[in-house]
């Protein structure tokens, strides 16, 4: 059998006030913080070539001609997903009837 416990309005006050406190600080944190990456998202050159289905070579070749921004961190090479929507919008051909 379940037992059910009744707290007096007297007990349930200080844990409320309590949780009002957590709730302005996490409100005034949330405020006050930046995202590091500002909502962006980075793909490696592996992710982005499974995404596309394309080889890392023709990668290279975007890269080469500037068809595709990109970061070169030392051994390591990003690219941010606006970049890469960018580029695809600009390599979109509508359908024609």
């Amino acid at each position: 059998m379940n037992k059910v416990e009744i707290i007096a309005a007297s007990e349930l006050k200080p844990i409320l006030n309590e949780l009002d406190i957590l709730k302005s600080k996490v409100e005034l944190f949330s405020e006050n913080c930046q995202p590091l990456f500002q909502g962006k998202k980075y793909l490696t050159d592996s992710a982005l070539c499974r995404r596309l289905n394309i080889c890392k070579r023709t990668l290279a070749t975007y890269r080469a001609n500037g068809a595709l921004g990109y970061y070169n961190l030392p051994g390591k090479i990003l690219y941010s997903d606006t970049d890469v929507e960018d580029f695809l919008q600009r390599h979109y051909l509508p359908p024609f009837r």
